[in-house]
This record gives C-alpha cells, sequence and structure tokens, in this order.
C-alpha cells in the first residue's frame, strides 16, 4: 500500500468557470467581492481538490474572516454545508476517510449534533 496521499485534483478550467458563474454569496447574497472558497484547503497536507463539490462561493469579508480562525465565520460556513450542500459533505466524508471524520469537521464549525446529511 502506498502511503503517499493521492494527488490533488487541479483544474484552473473550473476554477474559471465558477468565479463567472458565482453571481452571489452562498450565505449572506451580497453580489461584489466574491471568493471562491475550498472546503477542505488546497495547501499542506489538506489537499483539497478543485471539484465542485469542494467550492463554495462566499464574500470576502466571510472569506477572510474564515482564514483569521473567527469562529461565526466558521459557524456560517459548517450550517451553510449541513443545510445546503449535502453534495459538499459527502465530499468531505470521502476526501477526509469516513463519516466519522465528516462529523468531527461539523464540530471544528461548530455543528455540534452533526449533519442530518451525514446518513445520505
Amino acid at each position: 500500500m502506498d502511503p503517499r496521499p493521492s494527488p490533488r485534483i487541479k483544474d484552473p478550467t473550473l476554477l474559471r468557470l465558477l468565479k463567472f458563474e458565482s453571481l452571489e454569496c452562498e450565505i449572506s447574497g451580497v453580489t461584489d467581492g466574491l471568493h471562491l472558497h475550498h472546503i477542505i484547503l488546497r495547501s499542506g497536507a489538506h489537499r483539497g481538490d478543485d471539484v465542485r463539490e469542494n467550492i463554495i462561493c462566499i464574500s470576502e469579508d466571510i472569506h477572510m474572516s474564515y482564514h483569521r480562525g473567527d469562529s461565526e465565520a466558521r459557524k456560517l460556513i459548517g450550517h451553510h454545508v449541513e443545510t445546503k450542500r449535502p453534495d459538499v459533505a459527502r465530499y468531505i466524508a470521502e476526501k477526509l476517510g469516513s463519516p466519522d471524520a465528516l462529523l468531527e469537521w461539523f464540530a471544528r464549525h461548530g455543528i455540534k449534533e452533526g449533519a442530518e446529511c451525514t446518513s445520505s
């Protein structure tokens, strides 16, 4: 068994397409200053993929707050994934290797009870 993680999927064409398609923040609805946010981060050991299921469109304010470690921004993103993006939740479980890893991701994002979408 190869201990190295699988290569990260890089798709600059998809990123350009998503930037073009994204008309408003998926969380707040604002239409200016939009950023594409990788749920499983691209950098370091995370190796999040450039796939629709790993990307949400959010405002610059939420994005910057999230990366500064703001707990409210983390909760907003966690709640959004839990309630609106079951495709993202499935991706997280698959990428991290288990439904338990998904529950841990939700807990780190302020969702204590786990997600209804973990059973889908």
